[in-house]
C-alpha cells in the first residue's frame, strides 16, 4: 500500500453588513407609496471593501438559490418591503445572504390656503408688510410636524434655497409666491401656492373750510 496527503480548506463567507433602509419620497404624488429604487445605490454600503459581486432578490427563496435576480432599477410592490442580497467571493464562489428594507414615504398634505389680504399702510402703492406666517397653520391643516417657507418662484421652492423674509413686503399686488411643506420627520416636501394681495384703503380728501 502507498500513502499520501490531502488538504482540507474551509474559506470565510463574505460579510454581509447591517444594511441601512432604502428610502425615498412618494414623488409621484399618486399617493400609491410605488416609486423606482436603484437598488445599485445600495452596492457600495453593501460589498464594503470586499472582492465580491451582489445581486439582489425578492424572496430569501430567490437569494439562496441564485435565481430571478432583480433588475438595478426595482419598482416596489409595497411599503415596505424587504429585498433579500447574495454577496458572492469572486476568488472561493461562497455566497453569503442578507436583507434591507424599500420604504415610501407620503408627501405631506397641504392645503390650499385663501389669499393674504391686507390694507395699504397709508401710501396708495399697493405694497406693504406681510405676516406670511398668519397662514402657516391653514396651509398645514392642524399637522404640527409640517414646517412651512415662503419662495418667489416654483424652482427656489423646489430647492428650498432663498425662502421670503417674515415680514414680507410684496414686489407687485396682486402677487402671487410659492409655498414649500416639509415633513419633519421623512423630509418630503410638497408646494403649494399663496396669493397676496393689498387692498385700497378709502382716501379721505380734505374739505373746503365751511
Amino acid at each position: 500500500y502507498a500513502t499520501t496527503t490531502l488538504d482540507l480548506e474551509v474559506y470565510p463567507l463574505p460579510v454581509v453588513p447591517t444594511i441601512t433602509d432604502y428610502v425615498l419620497c412618494d414623488n409621484t404624488g399618486d399617493g400609491d407609496l410605488q416609486e423606482l429604487f436603484d437598488l445599485s445605490i445600495k452596492d457600495v454600503e453593501i460589498i464594503n471593501g470586499q472582492n465580491s459581486s451582489i445581486a439582489y432578490y425578492d424572496s430569501q427563496a430567490d437569494a439562496d438559490a441564485g435565481i430571478n435576480s432583480l433588475v438595478n432599477v426595482y419598482e416596489n410592490t409595497s411599503s415596505p418591503q424587504t429585498i433579500y442580497v447574495s454577496l458572492t467571493d469572486l476568488e472561493t464562489g461562497c455566497i453569503s445572504t442578507g436583507s434591507f428594507t424599500l420604504i415610501v414615504n407620503s408627501l405631506p398634505s397641504l392645503v390650499l390656503p385663501t389669499p393674504l389680504e391686507v390694507c395699504d399702510d397709508g401710501t396708495p402703492d399697493g405694497l406693504t408688510v406681510l405676516d406670511l406666517s398668519l397662514k402657516d397653520e391653514e396651509i398645514r391643516g392642524g399637522n404640527s410636524n409640517y414646517s412651512i417657507s415662503y419662495y418667489l418662484s416654483q424652482s427656489a421652492a423646489d430647492a428650498g434655497i432663498d425662502p421670503l423674509p417674515i415680514p414680507y413686503t410684496n414686489i407687485s399686488n396682486p402677487q402671487t409666491i410659492f409655498v414649500r411643506g416639509q415633513d419633519i420627520t421623512t423630509g418630503c416636501i410638497t408646494t403649494t401656492t399663496l396669493d397676496l394681495g393689498v387692498i385700497q384703503a378709502a382716501v379721505a380728501n380734505t374739505p373746503p373750510p365751511m
